[in-house]
């Protein structure tokens, strides 16, 4: 029987050049590299609340206040970036942590978890913090719920960790292209952030979703040099889905940033 990893064995000198990331060559600029000092301890912080979430009782897993508590203790990346300044105190000094805003990210799961999603797939995970908690909150809404990660280089951290806890499917690296007409009850597109990218990861797996559909950075306007981006992409998107789907949009940045946008099938 093949030994299950712990947070320990990452203290090994093996597995050291699997978790010192440096970032990803279109998130580099925004995420810092992983510290190792800090590592360990974050990790095991991580996994104790994604056990949490899913041993959570009903009137906990409803309350958005002990979810949003649940994503402030797993912690954002340490960074600079002014929009996060807000949240300091839920800063991981790894690195390792929700690349998204806390309150925006909460509440699209509120939405979700009614929605009894069975299948889902993560257009764009880096380095897996999003990821494993989306799948902890999908995981206890629907024990069933699996979700597959995509991403176009391999910058996971403690992948084989989380695993054991969550119903994760890694298909990195690989593309949407690699799911084209792939019906999944949820989709999140969080990949390629020039115009181009989103609409090709829409067509490709977006458009199928059968239950909802979301995107990140919807008010990201610092990728507008590229064609437009993911605001001009998320407007264009949407007015397609207006007759069909509900639209939300959370976006609670104090400056004109970052951003989730939400489409649920009617």
């Amino acid at each position: 029987m093949e030994s299950l990893v712990t947070v320990d064995d990452y203290s090994s000198p093996n597995h050291e050049d699997k978790i010192s990331i440096s970032g990803s060559s279109n998130l580099g600029m925004f995420m810092p590299a992983i510290n190792m000092d800090q590592f360990y301890l974050d990790a095991a912080k991580g996994l104790g609340v994604v056990e949490r979430i899913l041993n959570s009782t009903d009137e906990q897993f409803q309350s958005r206040n002990f979810l949003l508590d649940a994503v402030l203790e797993f912690g954002i990346p340490l960074m600079s970036a002014k929009p996060f300044s807000p949240w300091l105190r839920a800063m991981n000094a790894s690195g390792f942590g929700v690349f998204q805003y806390p309150t925006e990210f909460v509440d699209f799961l509120c939405q979700v978890i009614p929605l009894g999603i069975e299948s889902a797939i993560e257009i764009g995970s880096f380095r897996g913090g999003s990821s494993y908690i989306l799948a902890a909150v999908l995981q206890r809404a629907n024990s069933r719920a699996q979700l597959t990660m995509v991403d176009i280089e391999d910058n996971l951290v403690c992948f084989d960790l989380f695993s054991q806890k969550l119903n994760l499917v890694k298909a990195i690296p690989s593309t949407s292209a690699e799911f084209y007409a792939r019906q999944f009850d949820l989709v999140f597109v969080d990949g390629d952030h020039t115009f181009l990218g989103v609409l090709r990861d829409f067509a490709n797996v977006g458009r199928f979703a059968k239950k909802a559909l979301a995107f990140h950075d919807i008010h990201a306007h610092e990728f507008d040099s590229e064609d437009g981006g993911t605001v001009r992409a998320w407007n264009d998107i949407k007015q397609q889905l207006v007759s069909t789907h509900s639209i939300l949009e959370f976006s609670h940045c104090p400056e004109d940033s970052l951003g989730i946008g939400l489409a649920l099938m009617k």
